[in-house]
């Protein structure tokens, strides 16, 4: 994987790469010492679900037209961890509720039908 700085291009090594719950972290080393958009190997799909971090701090992300995640590096910062952070939509959770209660109502009925039926006797013909 690479990324890209202006013209700047440089790849990118697993062990410089971090994954968590729902996020990841580039280690990103002895970038030049301008400003300047940097282009990281990350897909956006919708830019409200994602914040991303710049040395811990919270800065705004942009994305090109192959919808890859920039920032805007400031300058004399060449060594940088961008951490990109997934928020899950409400919808999501309020969704996720949702089909669990209705789970549990159904195993429940089942449960009840079960017992109501345990002490019929069915007699075959």
């Amino acid at each position: 994987m690479k990324y890209l700085y202006g013209s700047y291009r440089k790849s990118i090594s697993n062990k410089d790469i971090e994954s968590g719950y729902q996020e990841v972290t580039y280690k990103l080393r002895e970038l030049p010492s301008d400003s300047g958009r940097l282009t990281l190997p990350f897909v956006i799909y919708d830019k409200n679900n994602y914040n991303v971090y710049l040395n811990s701090r919270k800065v705004e992300l942009y994305e090109n037209k192959y919808s890859q995640l920039q920032i805007y590096k400031d300058k004399n910062l060449q060594n940088i961890d961008v951490k990109v952070k997934y928020i899950v939509p409400m919808k999501y959770k309020i969704a996720s509720t949702v089909s669990l209660v209705v789970v549990g109502i159904c195993i429940l009925l089942l449960l009840y039908i079960r017992y109501k039926n345990r002490g019929i006797l069915y007699v075959r013909q």
